[in-house]
């Protein structure tokens, strides 16, 4: 988010700049992103939209792929993420499980429909998973 948000910066000089950490964060630490990924997009959304800072839901525009990835991952994984939240645990990776599957439905392209239709006959993510679908499939997925 920093290099994102640093004005001086062309577009080619941020993507040059995050895209290796990026990288860096699906390669060496999936299981730990997951979690502050979620606090960082949930923030994005109460930020006043009339301050000139881009939150991650604008920064991983340019990064859909590695995105991507990270969710699928993670829901993949979604019994071994780590949260730094360790009294409430069970109640986060739920938290964050709902979280990928929302995210994938926004996201998420045709290919990940297969991720999602893993969860759809569980009861805790079914109903989110058939509808991340559904919104994959209107947008077409691409």
């Amino acid at each position: 988010m920093f290099w994102g948000n640093k004005s001086t910066l062309s577009h080619e000089d941020i993507m040059a700049k995050c895209t290796p950490l990026w990288e860096k964060l699906r390669k060496e630490f999936p299981f730990e992103a997951i979690d502050p990924l979620m606090h960082l997009w949930n923030a994005g959304r109460s930020l006043d939209m009339k301050l000139p800072i881009k939150g991650l839901r604008e920064l991983a525009a340019d990064f859909q792929d590695m995105v991507l990835s990270l969710l699928e991952f993670g829901l993949i994984n979604r019994e071994r993420l780590i949260t730094i939240f360790e009294r409430s645990a069970s109640f986060q990776k739920n938290r964050l499980t709902i979280f990928l599957i929302e995210l994938l439905g926004e996201l998420g392209i045709l290919s990940s429909i297969k991720v999602l239709e893993t969860l759809t006959e569980t009861p805790d993510y079914g109903q989110t998973a058939v509808e991340a679908i559904r919104s994959i499939r209107r947008r077409g997925g691409e």
